[in-house]
């Protein structure tokens, strides 16, 4: 008979099936992937602080007291650049 070539493809209901498989793959992803940036944040202010204590307490060894003033301490920090 005929040889239809509309046959190859998907159908709408396949291509709606694999959208709603990837939202929700999507849905369980994001909400992890923010919280691991939370801890990566998290982990960067720990180290910064850790930082800032050291430069104090060496501060506070050469000077008798601790800064008052970042610039006064030993340390650099760099600023983040706002997208």
């Amino acid at each position: 008979m005929f040889k239809n070539s509309m046959n190859k493809g998907f159908t709408l209901l396949e291509l709606l099936v694999a959208i709603l498989i990837i939202s929700i793959l999507v849905a369980i992803a994001v909400p992890q992937y923010m919280k691991a940036v939370e801890r990566a944040k998290y982990a960067e202010v720990e180290e910064q602080l850790s930082a800032i204590a050291q430069a104090q307490q060496r501060y506070a060894n050469e000077h008798g007291e601790y800064a008052e003033d970042f610039q006064d301490l030993d340390i650099e920090f760099l600023e983040e650049e706002n997208p």
